[in-house]
């Protein structure tokens, strides 16, 4: 198969099953309605997820695509909360990225975490709330 290994989770079908349902699971408890995600591997798993669990979702485009909209965040109005869902949270610039621009675009809508749908990638924890972040980067 044609793919970038850290692709394989959405090119398997078990995995992606597996991995939707695991997103599920481990999103049980968190109240929000919408997921927000960037790329293709996100649109992909998040568009996946938030169908899955009946949530809206919003599109972050990356910084000078404008290859198919005008808009660079495409999304429902009336979300009220957001987790941002990506394959991998390492450096967090992409998180940092996501979460600023949606905080422009969409103001009212509360960031309450992120979810990682790689287990090598999750650190020990696929979800981290918001308030959790600082601690695991060492800040306050």
């Amino acid at each position: 198969m044609a793919h970038t290994d850290y692709l394989e989770t959405l090119f398997d079908k078990e995995q992606f099953c597996a991995a939707i349902r695991n997103a599920m699971d481990d999103l049980t408890g968190v109240a929000f309605d919408a997921i927000a995600v960037t790329g293709n591997s996100g649109a992909i798993f998040g568009g996946a997820l938030a169908v899955a669990m009946n949530k809206s979702l919003f599109l972050v485009r990356k910084p000078n695509d404008d290859t198919h909209s005008g808009y660079r965040i495409e999304g429902p109005d009336e979300a009220q909360s957001y987790v941002f869902v990506d394959d991998c949270v390492d450096t967090g610039i992409t998180l940092r990225r996501v979460h600023e621009a949606m905080s422009k675009e969409f103001p009212n809508v509360k960031y309450l975490g992120c979810y990682t749908y790689r287990d090598d990638c999750s650190r020990g924890r696929k979800y981290v709330a918001a308030a959790d972040e600082l601690k695991l980067n060492g800040g306050a």
